[in-house]
């Protein structure tokens, strides 16, 4: 009885010129991949601000970044966007309330004059607000019977409107949404819609448009002088903060610079998980549109350092090749060639 050997198949392993066909596709398109990872990522996926780098980008060429140019929009909406600063100066408040009743005090004190009071009165308006009358004028305003409430109403419809927030300047407040006001003391910084601010034009309007409403019925001659005075002494309680404001602009600009910007290869443009700001995001498009500019610049390089990498590959295969190829493919000889490729890239460009 012979004894019969029986020989089952094995598995099937593919012939050693397609497993090199195989490995050699393989190795083209990840070095071409490698050496474009950039720009394939940044063509899938456009960075917006606030997003994290998941690469570190790089400049692959050498290019000139025209801050001014980049910058320019988004520097003008950060400076319309500025909420300017102004100081609430109590001191104009009270000085505006004592000048008024100061005037009241000089009327009176001239009514007790009898008629040697009319220019006295004459003098003082003149000498203290630049008021011209002529001396009958002041002799009706004298002997006006209710003249204590005219002035006492005049005085109050003053004092309210003095408690609003006066600017004399309205240019800084042309096209702003919103402005802060320091306070003295512990209150500080507020912030108030820019609507709540008025100008002292719009406030000595309110004044005359209140008084006349209110005192219709008084003549002319006489309400007229004393609604002058109390215009005269009205003054704004909100000041511009030049310094502080010039400050806040300069930083502005900062942070959005003219000047140019000249990248080499291989500068890092945006370092790797850094939080993408609007200036990250013009940068890499300044970057892509340079090398759009200069697309074929470096195939050529690209196709060199490929075919050189996939001939010593396929030159090395063939000095190692033997029988264990066809149970145990070189993978790692694979990564090591492909490793160089990419590391020769990089040197190169």
């Amino acid at each position: 009885m012979s004894n019969q050997k029986s020989t089952s198949p094995g598995p099937k392993i593919p012939s050693v010129n397609k497993l090199k066909l195989f490995l050699n596709l393989i190795f083209i398109l990840i070095a071409f991949a490698t050496c474009y990872v950039e720009d394939i990522y940044l063509f899938f996926r456009a960075p917006q601000p606030g997003e994290t780098a998941l690469l570190t980008f790089r400049s692959p060429i050498s290019f000139d970044f025209d801050q001014e140019k980049a910058f320019k929009d988004l520097r003008h909406a950060a400076i319309a966007q500025y909420t300017p600063i102004y100081v609430y100066v109590p001191d104009r408040v009270a000085s505006t309330k004592s000048k008024m009743e100061g005037f009241i005090n000089e009327v009176f004190q001239f009514r007790s004059q009898g008629k040697a009071g009319r220019g006295g009165l004459v003098g003082y308006l003149k000498k203290e607000f630049g008021v011209d009358i002529r001396p009958e004028v002041a002799a009706r305003l004298l002997r006006y019977p209710d003249l204590k409430n005219l002035l006492a109403g005049i005085l109050t419809i003053q004092e309210s409107i003095s408690q609003s927030k006066i600017v004399e300047d309205p240019k800084p407040l042309k096209g702003k949404m919103t402005v802060r006001v320091l306070y003295p003391g512990p209150i500080g910084i507020s912030a108030f819609p820019a609507d709540e601010i008025t100008t002292l034009e719009k406030a000595r309007l309110d004044l005359r448009e209140r008084v006349h409403q209110l005192f219709w019925q008084v003549d002319p001659s006489i309400l007229n002088p004393v609604l002058q005075i109390s215009l005269a002494t009205l003054q704004p309680n909100l000041r511009y903060d030049q310094r502080e404001n010039d400050r806040g602009i300069k930083e502005i600009i900062q942070q959005y610079p003219s000047k140019g910007i000249t990248y080499k290869p291989g500068d890092v443009l945006v370092p790797f998980r850094k939080v993408l700001n609007e200036r990250d995001v013009l940068l890499l498009a300044a970057s892509r549109e340079a090398e759009t500019k200069d697309l074929y610049g470096n195939v050529p390089w690209v196709l060199f350092i490929i075919c050189f990498s996939v001939l010593l590959y396929n030159l090395l295969l063939s000095k190692i090749y033997s029988p264990c190829w066809r149970t145990e493919p070189p993978y790692q000889l694979f990564l090591i060639v492909l490793i160089l490729t990419i590391l020769l890239w990089r040197v190169l460009t």
